[in-house]
């Protein structure tokens, strides 16, 4: 078990662990005060993991149950997460109760939201075990669900007590899982390190595989380090929102077809153009961006009509009064502060000018 590092944020500071010994880390975070323990995935990661990380479990509280969801993006809704709060009444769960969120991004939000308000508010636990719940979804207390008119509107910061990133649970992921999580880790270079982005250029000259530790801690600093210096997302946290937009439109426009990764990936090619245009960002810049993507397997391009993604981009989380604004990069490593919002406001003319350029 390694310690990655220590979110440290206004409401709560917490460790980060990597591990391949899930009980270990458990067994370290568990506080005495809970009593009980609800495990809470879906289907699938609580069937692969729910059982061995209940038996851990079951030797620290006296009442430990697991509750599912189906898989997929188009369960990850306010009826689900309602489904799973009644499931949590009618067991008696009460404010001894820790959840214990285990699986990718879409277990780690639904079970964070239920944490987030169940009763309002108990502790919660993030057990990572895809690559893009341990470079992304796992740190910064990010919680929600999606709805028709878009993704994650619907939602709260509630950070974890803790965060494990379970570096076993990798081998058994297929290749497109590895892709989606590969999408973020480029991202965390682009916005925050250039060095980063540099070593994972090098690294991606042997195509797309899990991340090497060392690789994978340091992208989860970027992600916590960000996160300190602006828990609520005021500011600064935006910048975490490049390739965003594009990104949380496409899958939106597809039904959630588009799996995140690869919508983060054409999201980011996208905004690169956009911001050559609106912030300066050298095209060369733009083409390594590309290159890596491209060395990694991922899309940089999209056959989606604008006309159809645009409505979505509107109802982003940055817009203000109508307008649609993007965190943008100004060169590797560097983001568009835009007078302290990080949000940078963007014509239809201009993203319909990037829009073609990226297919």
């Amino acid at each position: 078990m390694k310690l990655v590092t220590t979110v440290r944020t206004p409401s709560r500071s917490y460790p980060v662990y990597s591990c391949t010994d899930v009980g270990q880390a458990l067994s370290g975070l568990w506080k005495s005060e809970w009593r009980q323990a609800a495990i809470i995935g879906d289907q699938n990661t609580a069937l692969r993991f729910g059982p061995a990380v209940g038996r851990v479990l079951e030797d620290l509280c006296p009442k430990v149950k697991t509750f599912s969801f189906p898989p997929g993006e188009d369960h990850k809704t306010r009826a689900t997460k309602g489904q799973l709060e009644d499931e949590l009444l009618r067991e008696g769960f009460d404010r001894t109760c820790c959840v214990v969120a285990v699986g990718g991004g879409i277990a780690l939000d639904v079970g964070g939201y239920v944490a987030a308000t169940y009763l309002r508010g108990v502790p919660h636990l993030n057990v990572a075990t895809s690559l893009l719940a341990q470079v992304d979804a796992s740190v910064g207390g990010k919680t929600g669900v999606n709805t028709p008119a878009g993704k994650n509107l619907i939602g709260a910061i509630h950070q974890p007590h803790g965060v494990i990133l379970h570096i076993g649970a990798l081998e058994s992921l297929p290749l497109s899982e590895i892709r989606n999580g590969l999408a973020e880790a480029v991202k965390h270079g682009v916005v925050a390190d250039a060095t980063l982005f540099t070593d994972l250029a090098s690294w991606a000259e042997g195509g797309p595989r899990a991340l090497p530790e060392e690789l994978l801690a340091r992208c989860v600093r970027v992600k916590g380090d960000v996160v300190a210096r602006d828990e609520e997302e005021a500011g600064l946290r935006r910048v975490l929102n490049f390739g965003h937009t594009v990104a949380h439109a496409l899958e939106a426009a597809t039904d959630h077809e588009m799996p995140h990764g690869a919508a983060v990936a054409a999201g980011m090619a996208v905004e690169a153009r956009i911001a050559e245009e609106a912030t300066g960002f050298p095209p060369e810049a733009t083409a390594g961006l590309i290159q890596v993507l491209d060395r990694l397997g991922l899309p940089t391009g999209t056959d989606v009509p604008l006309a159809r993604a645009l409505p979505f981009m509107g109802r982003d989380k940055k817009s203000r009064e109508g307008a649609i604004r993007f965190a943008l990069p100004t060169d590797i490593g560097a983001m568009a502060e835009a007078e302290g919002t990080w949000a940078v406001e963007v014509t239809p003319e201009v993203i319909g000018t990037a829009w073609p350029a990226s297919t």
